[in-house]
């Protein structure tokens, strides 16, 4: 599953010019790290910055960003949603909230990527980046039907064989696709509702198939 990761440096956040010197430095080393793809290293400077200044969102959302290049991705929506709620400007909340997002979506951790998403919408309503992620996230999962899959056994392609002998074959039904140029809020909606839908039916299902697959209890 593909994802337009954006990371969001701020080298220049206003909030950043509030921070102790220390703490300015040490998260401005870890920036670096992370632009040289060396997440470990910027890991430990920004735990050295929080050190200085443990509350401050940008910091907590540049340790994300260490984790989501790490691909630890729990980590990475953890962080990035205390960054969220660290902060009170409403360009670092759509930040956070987009990054929380990628990285739930990077976890398949699909309900909390929608909610993520959702919130950033409600924030910036227009915002492509947004519906290019769940435009993306629909293709890969969405619109295909319960699960997405449609494998068939041997005794299913022989039966589609001989139906093709004697009439024309049916047309499969193929995945909705979406321009994020063109989508409107109410189509967001509509996307975000049907992802859920499917998501809530394939947990039902393995629900499901776990209750069915536990050991019955013996009757002594």
């Amino acid at each position: 599953m593909k994802f337009c990761f954006v990371l969001f440096i701020f080298l220049n956040c206003q909030e950043i010019w509030a921070l102790q010197t220390d703490a300015v430095e040490q998260n401005n080393m870890g920036v670096e790290q992370l632009e040289a793809e060396d997440p470990f290293t910027a890991y430990k400077h920004f735990l050295e910055a929080l050190s200085k200044e443990p509350f401050h969102p940008a910091i907590r959302l540049n340790l994300g960003l260490s984790f989501q290049q790490s691909e630890e991705f729990t980590k990475a929506y953890k962080e990035s949603m205390t960054a969220y709620r660290y902060t009170q400007d409403p360009e670092l909340k759509y930040i956070s909230l987009f990054n929380a997002g990628n990285a739930a979506a990077s976890a398949k951790e699909i309900d909390k990527a929608l909610s993520a998403y959702q919130l950033a919408l409600d924030l910036k309503p227009d915002s492509e980046e947004v519906k290019k992620n769940i435009e993306l996230l629909w293709q890969s999962g969405g619109g295909q039907g319960e699960g997405g899959q449609n494998q068939k056994g041997p005794q299913d392609q022989q039966q589609d064989q001989n139906q093709g002998q004697g009439e024309p074959q049916k047309q499969k039904p193929q995945p909705k696709k979406f321009d994020s140029k063109q989508l409107t809020k109410n189509d967001v909606r509509k996307i975000l509702e049907e992802l859920k839908d499917q998501e809530q039916k394939i947990r039902a299902k393995e629900y499901e198939k776990g209750a069915k697959e536990a050991p019955k209890e013996k009757d002594w």
